[in-house]
């Protein structure tokens, strides 16, 4: 098992740092976070968040009942993937950012004056993340899709 700066290392989560009596919430949004990061099954679940197996499955089991995880099967055995309620709860966070709403309208209108696909991001540290998107009329599509992550440096929207 991977002791607590190791798990930090692994989740990003100093389980150190937080108040006494959160030991399990830590926990599972450790597990949320190692599924994130495509630990799939329940021993590299256990085996990135420094838990027992019996414990991981407690929490993973917990999190697939409420929706923040989803249970898959195939012929490797049971394995694990974030759920809808995570994409769901996503989208909220990102609806409840004021900017979004207070730039739709200008995202619109630059759209609809350039014919051009408009992206409205925010810049986190070497990242952009995308937070609303108006498709333009031009020839070309942009698959991009809202709330996307992307490295700064490889975005059109960090050249200009």
């Amino acid at each position: 098992m991977l002791k607590a700066n190791e798990r930090t290392k692994m989740t990003g989560i100093e389980t150190s740092a937080f108040p006494p009596g959160t030991q399990t919430l830590t926990r599972g949004l450790s597990v949320i976070e190692a599924v994130a990061e495509g630990h799939s099954t329940l021993m590299e679940i256990a085996s990135v968040i420094g838990c027992s197996r019996s414990t991981t499955h407690r929490l993973v089991s917990t999190l697939v009942q409420a929706g923040y995880l989803r249970s898959t099967s195939s012929a490797n055995g049971q394995s694990f993937i974030l759920g809808s309620r995570l994409v769901e709860m996503g989208f909220l966070a990102r609806d409840q950012l004021p900017v979004v709403t207070l730039a739709r309208d200008h995202l619109t209108a630059l759209g609809a004056k350039t014919c051009d696909t408009v992206h409205l991001g925010i810049r986190e540290g070497v990242e952009v993340l995308y937070l609303d998107k108006i498709p333009g009329n031009a020839g070309w599509k942009c698959a991009r899709v809202s709330a996307n992550v992307c490295l700064l440096p490889r975005q059109g929207l960090a050249k200009h």
